[in-house]
């Protein structure tokens, strides 16, 4: 079974680098800011105008090792090693020059090749997308993806709720049914949706 991978907050610890690094930067800059633990995007989660943002988003850090989730990493690893019918590949909205080097340090440091990488358009369905592409299940940290694969898609959609950092889909991973809270549980949920 062919599964799709997000990098933000599934791969790579996003929320995670953001919440380190963004309070110093707008203070150093100062830039005045609030702290809005459910939002998605920087810009509310900080309050920011787009020209603070625009300010601030070359200072992030978004293609480093040091934030690949190795449990992530290992997990899947571990999931084709023992299961071989599971294909792994990325959708995100990312664009593909900050995709590929996360691919590649992840390749280089952790010896997982995903071969196949889609960047679709910001705010597309994902939902649409992996039932257009053959793909089983979906791992996505973003509720709003998340909700839009229902029992009409052929696509299993999974909520990856496994970091502390990632607070913004907490209140919908007590609602959702279908919810990754820890990578260790990855085998176990990928074989009751695969045999099922």
């Amino acid at each position: 079974m062919l599964i799709g991978i997000d990098i933000d907050d599934v791969l790579y610890q996003t929320s995670k680098m953001i919440k380190k690094l963004v309070p110093p930067l707008l203070m150093d800059m100062h830039i005045p800011y609030t702290d809005n633990p459910d939002a998605y995007w920087i810009e509310d989660m900080y309050g920011l105008t787009a020209e603070q943002f625009v300010q601030i988003e070359p200072k992030l850090d978004w293609t480093s090792v040091a934030y690949i989730d190795s449990s992530a990493v290992q997990a899947l690893k571990k999931l084709k090693h023992t299961r071989p019918d599971a294909e792994l590949c990325v959708v995100t909205w990312r664009k593909k020059e900050n995709t590929l080097p996360v691919i590649q340090l992840i390749k280089q440091y952790y010896y997982l090749d995903i071969p196949n990488i889609h960047c679709i358009p910001d705010y597309s369905s994902k939902a649409e997308f992996c039932d257009n592409n053959g793909i089983g299940i979906m791992l996505d940290d973003h509720a709003d993806v998340i909700s839009h694969f229902t029992l009409e898609t052929k696509c299993r959609g999974i909520l990856v709720a496994t970091s502390e950092y990632v607070t913004h889909n907490k209140a919908f991973a007590d609602s959702y049914h279908t919810v990754l809270r820890d990578w260790d549980d990855l085998h176990n949920l990928y074989a009751s949706i695969a045999d099922a």
